[in-house]
């Protein structure tokens, strides 16, 4: 964790994407149980660079970025840890109005009647 910035956002990368897997796996039922061993590893590395400034902004931006998708990720896992806790039905996806058979709505339109110049 102590290493080369670049090394450690690089693994923060790796690290990242894995617990958002394993955080999938959880919510779908095939982990009985959180992934801490993942987030903690996540956490260490992000803390270690809490106080730290980064020289390279390119590197300090990608941290910055991988950090704010970490809140973010955090912030669903929590609210769909807590529905989970409560007893809340499964969220179903929004329902799609069937479409309608034949052309688009464009096409349909009838044209216009052409004004002739008498």
């Amino acid at each position: 964790m102590a290493g080369k910035p670049e090394q450690d956002v690089a693994q923060l990368e790796i690290l990242l994407r894995q617990l958002e897997k394993e955080y999938d796996q959880f919510f779908s039922g095939l982990l009985r149980r959180e992934p801490a061993v993942t987030e903690n590893a996540v956490l260490g590395i992000m803390r270690s660079y809490g106080g730290r400034p980064i020289q390279n902004s390119s590197l300090a931006f990608k941290l910055n970025s991988l950090v704010a998708r970490y809140n973010a990720f955090r912030t669903v896992w929590t609210r769909r840890l807590r529905e989970k806790e409560e007893g809340a039905p499964a969220r179903q996806p929004p329902r799609v109005p069937p479409r309608r058979r034949g052309r688009s709505p464009s096409a349909r339109r009838t044209p216009r009647p052409t004004r002739r110049n008498t």
